[in-house]
């Protein structure tokens, strides 16, 4: 899975990309510039975490320096060679690392070469802000309420007019999910039931 959730403050993103990395049954690494998940263990050296790690644990990175400190933690866990495998990476407030027209190399690499058992799961507040490598490769988008004319042109331009209005018009908490089946073909649902996905992630601000 190389999902991408896109939603303003508060609307429930963080929590969203927390449930999909947990639902994988794989380790969960969170990369948390924001410090939004309070409930989470603070990963220390990346390296025995991941090596006493269970398909359960979920721990997070507390960056200083978001870009520095996503460089560290991607060199360990792929190291060139994709090190580790069989987890989830949520790398929140992803345009920290990327725009519309730039994205890291770390990023970059785990959207065109990640395993099948590594799934990426990003957020951010606005579609315009995501990477064009990520929006030709996403299998997943999970959209809140938008209202915003550019964002809502590129959502219309990237998946229907149907699509766009329907995030226009999203009630709090309900997200659109797009993706495409087996065949290829686009699909999309409502999810209007966050108490599915919702938990107390321990959020800061």
């Amino acid at each position: 899975m190389l999902a991408v959730i896109i939603g303003r403050r508060r609307q429930g993103k963080s929590t969203l990309a927390l449930s999909l990395a947990k639902n994988t049954g794989k380790t969960t690494i969170v990369f948390d510039p924001n410090d939004q998940y309070g409930n989470l263990e603070i990963i220390g050296n990346v390296a025995e975490w991941m090596e006493a790690a269970e398909p359960t644990s979920v721990g997070r990175i507390l960056p200083v320096d978001p870009v520095a400190d996503f460089e560290t933690l991607i060199a360990e866990l792929d190291g060139g060679e994709w090190r580790w495998g069989e987890y989830a990476l949520v790398v929140d407030e992803c345009s920290m690392l990327m725009s519309p027209s730039k994205v890291h190399p770390a990023l970059e690499r785990y959207a065109r070469t990640s395993p099948k058992d590594v799934d990426t799961i990003l957020t951010t507040h606005r579609s315009v802000d995501v990477n064009t490598l990520y929006r030709a490769l996403a299998t997943d988008w999970f959209v809140f309420h938008q209202y915003l004319d550019l964002d809502l042109q590129y959502l219309e331009d990237q998946f229907g007019s149907e699509f766009a209005e329907q995030c226009k018009v999203l009630e709090t908490y309900h997200v659109n999910h797009h993706w495409l089946d087996p065949g290829g073909a686009p699909r999309s649902e409502i999810w209007a039931d966050p108490e599915i996905w919702y938990s107390d992630i321990g959020r800061r601000t």
